[in-house]
């Protein structure tokens, strides 16, 4: 089993699936377990590329990665950074704080434009954007006395599909959705869990008009352990979202190839999922 291969396709596709062309705003409230045990509840605000987050009484604060915690935020003396006081949420709040402070807009649209400018390199997708519009171009000057067109794909994907869908939890964020409601969500023909109509395989075979049945196997759970990194290592929102994902996948992989059963059990399923003509699989999730 050529695991590198699956963490190549993991890491191209995976980013398509999580990151798009634009940027996915959000603005919600979000829990978090503090060192301590203690569960905390913040605002946060923004998308993949640069966000905020507050206390619910609106005070900033940020992921402090010394104490491994959120803990309150002030700004730097010229305002292009939030500092933070060591003092994290749930303990008394430092005299003076000022509420929903910020960084300058100008250094916080420059972090967004970096942030983006990496995922973008990461994926290659500014290259298979560019792919595309030359692909029209040609069709453009091949039909200059016709209608324009749309190219079509280079590839169709129909008939069988298989893919692989890789299970995290963490020591400080246990699982709560079992390994077979994720196989039912998948795959199971007029699924109605949780509100759905239908799963994952009855959505691409409706589309496709029957023409495509996409199935996944489903891996067992990985667990990172909070020896290796907590939870809140990888959705700390002050690095790069697409290299923290990245970590999270190298890392779980190398987990689950350390497991006992890897050659005799799993990496047999890893090898059903269906590749491209380089060798990648087409779909990890």
């Amino acid at each position: 089993m050529n695991l590198s291969r699956v963490v190549t396709a993991i890491l191209v596709i995976g980013a398509c699936v999580t990151h798009h062309t634009f940027a996915a705003p959000f603005a919600r409230t979000v829990e978090f377990t503090q060192p301590g045990g203690e569960i905390i509840r913040l605002w946060g605000e923004g998308d993949e590329f640069y966000a905020v987050f507050e206390t619910l009484d609106g005070y900033t604060v940020l992921f402090d990665e010394t104490r491994k915690a959120y803990c309150y935020a002030v700004l730097n003396n010229d305002g292009t950074d939030l500092l933070s006081t060591g003092v994290p949420v749930g303990a008394q709040r430092p005299a003076g704080l000022q509420p929903h402070i910020r960084i300058n807009s100008e250094t916080s649209k420059a972090i967004a434009i970096d942030r983006r400018s990496q995922w973008e390199e990461q994926t290659g997708i500014i290259e298979r954007w560019n792919l595309l519009k030359r692909e029209r171009r040609l069709l453009e000057n091949r039909l200059s006395d016709g209608p324009v067109l749309m190219a079509p794909p280079a590839s169709h994907t129909v008939g069988e599909i298989s893919g692989i869908v890789l299970l995290i939890d963490f020591d400080d964020d246990v699982r709560s959705v079992t390994k077979t409601e994720v196989e039912q969500f998948c795959n199971l023909p007029g699924y109605s869990g949780y509100g759905n109509n239908g799963s994952v395989r009855d959505y691409f075979y409706e589309v496709s008009n029957g023409m495509l049945l996409y199935t996944n196997t489903v891996l067992q759970y990985v667990r990172i352990p909070n020896s290796l990194h907590p939870k809140s290592y990888y959705t700390d929102s002050e690095k790069n979202c697409g290299e923290s994902a990245n970590e999270l996948i190298r890392d779980a992989l190398s987990l689950l190839k350390a497991q006992p059963n890897f050659d005799s059990e799993i990496a047999p399923l890893i090898d059903s999922a269906s590749l491209n003509n380089m060798g990648q699989a087409l779909a990890l999730n």
